[in-house]
C-alpha cells in the first residue's frame, strides 16, 4: 500500500513555523517507546510501512509552477520551508531497500527549497545523500538525540541509531558544510543525565541550535518501563491532560528549561523551546527550530498565534500583530482531525478563520491561554478580537529575558 498524501499542511498551523510537512513513509521502523506518532495519522499497529510514490515532490513543484490554488502550491511558491520528517523519519531502515528520501532531497536539492529534515538516522552520511545535502544551501538536518549515551538512549528506542553513530555523523555533516541542530525531544531526566555533559558533547560537533522539549506521555500505555514509569510520576504531580498526551505543569519543567538555555549560551549554541507554553523563551523566532537564524530561511510562516505572542512580549497581545503576515487562502480542513475541522459548523476553515476561533476561545487547542504567563481581559481591539496580557507574576518576567 502506497502513502498517497506525503505533503501535507501541519494541526499544528496555529503555533508552529514549520506547518508544511513532509513525510516519505507512512509509520517508522525505528518505533521509539514515547512517539506520539506510532499510533496516528494512520499508523495503527500491525500496519506496515508504506513508502509514499518518489516522484511526489516533483509533482507538487509543477502543481504550484502552473498556478495551482491548492494550499500546498501556494506555500510552495511563497517557499515556506519543508519540515521533512514530521510523522516518522525520512533516513530510517526502510530508506536503504525504496530510497524515497533521497528521490525526495534531490527534488528539494533543484529547486534549493528550504528544508529542515528531523532525523535519528545516519544515512546522510553516505556518499548520494551527502551530495545533495551540499547541493542544497538551504538546508538544515535536524538530529534527534534524547542522550549523548548509547545505553541510555537504549533503554527508550532500543531500535534507533546509537547516539555515538549520530554524534559522529553531526560532526561529519558540519565539517562538510551542512547547518547541523540538535532536537533533545522528549526531554526524559533519567536518560539525558546531566544537561551541561549533553549540550557540551552536542556543540564539540559542530551543531549550531539545540531545540529542548520534555516528554509529552501518550494516553496509549507503553510496554516501556521508563515511560509507564513517567506516566506514574507525571499523574502524581500536578500534570494535566492536552488531547491525548499527559503534559508536565509549566511549573515543574520551566527550571529544566532555563538551565538548558543556560548551558546553551555557555557553549555557544543557540536554544530553541519546543514546549509550546515557553516558545517565547527561544533565542529563535521560528518556535523551536531556529530556521530564521540561517540565511535561506526568512519565509518561515508567522500568521500563527506563537509568532503574535512573542511579537507581543512586555505588552498587549493582540491578533493584529500579525495581520500582515503571509498566508495561504482556501480551506484546510481537509488537512486536519475532523474534530478540529470548522466547515462541520458551516464556516469554510480558512486560515484566518481557524486563527480567529482558537484566539477568542480559552478552550481551544493552541488558544493564547495555552502560553505561561498570558492572562485574557474583557477587551477587544479594533478588529474585535479579544486583548490579552501578561500576568503580574514571576512567569511573566520571562517575556523580557
Amino acid at each position: 500500500m502506497k502513502y498517497t498524501d506525503p505533503l501535507a499542511w501541519s494541526g499544528q498551523f496555529a503555533h508552529c513555523s514549520l506547518p508544511l510537512r513532509l513525510d516519505s513513509y507512512r509509520g517508522c521502523g525505528f518505533s521509539c517507546s514515547y512517539c506520539f506518532a506510532r499510533t496516528r495519522g494512520g499508523n495503527l499497529p500491525g500496519r506496515r510501512i508504506a513508502p509514499a510514490p518518489p516522484d511526489a515532490v516533483a509533482r507538487h513543484f509543477k502543481l504550484a509552477d502552473r498556478g495551482s490554488p491548492s494550499v500546498i502550491a501556494q506555500a510552495l511558491r511563497h517557499r515556506i520551508p519543508v519540515h521533512f520528517g514530521g510523522m516518522s523519519d525520512p533516513f530510517q531502515p526502510s530508506e536503504t531497500r525504496h530510497r524515497i528520501a533521497l528521490s525526495f532531497l534531490k527534488d528539494l536539492s533543484a529547486r534549493q527549497y528550504p528544508t529542515i529534515i528531523s532525523t535519528k538516522g545516519d544515512l546522510a552520511i553516505l556518499p548520494e545523500y551527502l551530495a545533495e545535502l551540499l547541493a542544497n544551501p538551504n538546508i538544515i538536518v535536524q538530529v534527534s538525540l534524547v542522550s549523548v549515551q548509547d545505553h541510555e538512549a537504549a533503554r527508550v528506542e532500543p531500535n534507533a541509531t546509537p547516539p555515538s553513530r549520530l554524534l559522529r555523523m553531526m560532526e561529519r555533516l558540519s565539517h562538510a558544510g551542512v547547518i547541523v541542530t540538535c532536537r533533545l525531544q522528549p526531554l526524559i531526566h533519567e536518560i539525558v543525565g546531566n544537561i551541561r555533559n549533553y549540550v557540551t558533547m552536542v556543540a564539540s560537533t559542530g551543531a549550531r541550535h539545540i531545540s529542548v522539549e520534555h516528554l509529552k506521555v501518550p494516553v496509549e500505555h507503553s510496554s516501556n518501563i521508563v515511560v509507564e514509569n513517567q506516566r506514574t510520576w507525571y499523574k502524581g504531580n500536578g500534570t494535566y491532560r492536552d488531547g491525548r498526551e499527559h503534559i508536565l505543569s509549566a511549573e515543574l519543567k520551566l527550571p529544566s528549561l532555563l538551565l538548558a538555555r543556560e548551558e546553551c549560551h555557555h557553549a555557544g549554541v543557540s536554544f530553541g523551546c519546543a514546549d509550546n507554553e515557553f516558545q517565547y523563551l527561544s533565542d529563535s523566532a521560528a518556535c523551536c527550530s531556529g530556521a530564521d537564524l540561517f540565511p535561506g530561511f526568512e519565509n518561515f510562516y508567522k500568521y500563527q498565534i506563537g509568532f503574535a505572542v512573542r511579537k507581543s512580549r512586555g505588552k498587549d497581545i493582540v491578533l493584529t500583530s500579525i495581520k500582515d503576515e503571509w498566508r495561504p487562502h482556501g480551506s484546510i480542513d481537509r488537512y486536519l482531525n475532523s474534530k478540529t475541522r470548522l466547515s462541520r459548523h458551516g464556516t469554510r476553515g480558512t486560515i484566518e478563520e481557524h486563527i480567529r476561533y482558537r484566539w477568542n476561545s480559552s478552550s481551544a487547542p493552541g488558544s493564547p491561554l495555552s502560553y505561561a504567563g498570558v492572562r485574557a481581559t474583557d477587551r477587544l481591539s479594533t478588529d474585535g478580537n479579544r486583548i490579552y496580557v501578561w500576568e503580574k507574576s514571576s512567569l511573566s518576567k520571562l517575556v523580557s529575558v
